[in-house]
């Protein structure tokens, strides 16, 4: 990666795909984009990162961004940005995942071709990553793809979806099971958005670097426990810290897999269960409180798996999970070189910090059936099993092939039937 310090304590450094002349240009800082809020106009501000985009850039606003920044839209010249709205007959906010749908989709590409889009013209994403994924999906498929700029203004965006290259809608309610991939021209983080947050739209984030945490970088995952209390409260160095070293482990992970052929399956992490939790609440459980839940639950199947197949040495059952095979995993994976001890201390840890935050991972389906539904309709299914992220011990995960059957008997023995809890649940 090419790193450059910038002036007033802004970094910058490029991300790059194997096989790949594209590179991603990361900018992350304090004031890049909006001045601190409360002390002065958040107008959208004119130096030489912006300064590209402003001249020429079609803007894809969130509705709540244009709320709370109406000077930053009114600096953008008329007919140069739009909003996407969710359909009338849906109670989701416009800034949730109500707008990753076909109808607000259309919308986008209506305006990119009212507008005169070309495909040199930058399309801007300025919102969370429900915006990201709709403009991101939008500019990869006009005129075959367009450059795009994405400007994340939620922990959740800055920390994970703003980079990458995925793009996705939903689809009778499957999470992001219509997508592409098209990686971003480049990314702005000002941690100045971050301002306006609720606490919730910040452990929402949190949750996408604790996962990064215990999957690839334990001293990520200490960090945050040892500065809870300066992330929560947004304590800028805190904050850059944490969103500087998830984007650069994300980073190296697409370096070497950019389609989620294996590695990059990792950082799904959490998410098979937390997108069957989010599809089956109809969406009313925000994505990383969902996630949050999701690493609590795939941690106990781990333990599920190890209890049933640790000890027979490979044959004892045809489900016996297995490591799937790449250039970048050495394929001798074993259920029994799962350390359980490991497992239940990063269980019990990750309790202990998602307890700090509100969250308890019990949850009672609204449909079984529907929740075991999502289960199988996964995008990272195989014929009959799952690829999930087993964690074997702390910060190295494998990914595995677990069974199907598996899968759903845990959620019918566990899952489906946790322990009661106190405390508020999700």
């Amino acid at each position: 990666m090419i790193h450059n310090e910038l002036k007033d304590n802004n970094t910058q450094f490029q991300m790059g795909v194997e096989g790949s002349s594209h590179l991603t240009t990361i900018t992350i800082g304090q004031g890049i984009i909006v001045g601190n809020h409360g002390a002065q106009k958040p107008t959208l501000l004119h130096n030489d990162v912006t300064h590209d985009i402003l001249k020429s850039g079609i803007f894809i606003i969130e509705k709540k961004i244009r709320h709370l920044y109406p000077d930053l839209v009114a600096s953008i010249p008329e007919g140069r940005f739009y909003t996407p709205a969710v359909g009338a007959e849906t109670t989701m906010d416009d800034s949730s995942e109500g707008i990753k749908v076909w109808d607000a989709l259309e919308g986008v590409l209506t305006f990119l071709l009212d507008a005169h889009t070309t495909r040199e013209t930058p399309v801007v994403s300025i919102g969370g990553g429900a915006l990201t994924d709709i403009a991101g999906l939008a500019s990869s498929i006009y005129m075959r793809g367009t450059p795009l700029y994405t400007i994340p203004t939620t922990l959740l965006g800055m920390v994970d979806s703003a980079v990458g290259g995925k793009t996705a809608i939903n689809f009778q309610d499957t999470k992001n099971i219509i997508g592409t991939f098209h990686h971003p021209t480049e990314v702005i983080v000002d941690i100045n958005f971050l301002q306006t947050l609720s606490r919730v739209e910040i452990v929402c984030g949190l949750m996408e670097v604790i996962k990064l945490g215990i999957i690839l970088d334990c001293d990520l995952f200490d960090f945050v426990d040892a500065n809870m209390d300066n992330i929560l409260n947004l304590e800028p160095a805190s904050i850059t810290h944490i969103i500087t070293k998830s984007l650069r482990i994300k980073g190296e992970t697409v370096r070497v897999d950019s389609s989620d052929q294996n590695e990059r399956l990792k950082l799904n992490f959490g998410h098979t269960i937390a997108h069957a939790i989010e599809g089956d609440s109809m969406f009313t459980i925000p994505h990383g409180i969902a996630v949050g839940m999701g690493m609590y639950w795939e941690l106990c199947l781990v333990e599920f798996l190890h209890n049933l197949y640790a000890g027979d040495g490979g044959s004892g059952s045809a489900n016996q999970p297995r490591a799937l095979q790449s250039p970048h995993s050495s394929g001798d994976f074993r259920i029994d070189n799962i350390n359980i001890d490991d497992i239940l201390r990063i269980k019990g840890h990750l309790q202990r910090l998602l307890s700090v935050v509100d969250i308890d991972p019990a949850y009672t389906p609204r449909s079984r059936k529907k929740f075991i539904s999502t289960l199988l309709n996964d995008k990272k299914n195989l014929p009959h099993s799952i690829a999930l992220p087993l964690i074997h011990s702390s910060g190295v995960a494998t990914l595995a092939e677990v069974a199907i059957s598996d899968v759903v008997d845990f959620c019918n023995q566990h899952l489906f039937c946790p322990p009661q809890t106190e405390g508020n649940q999700q």
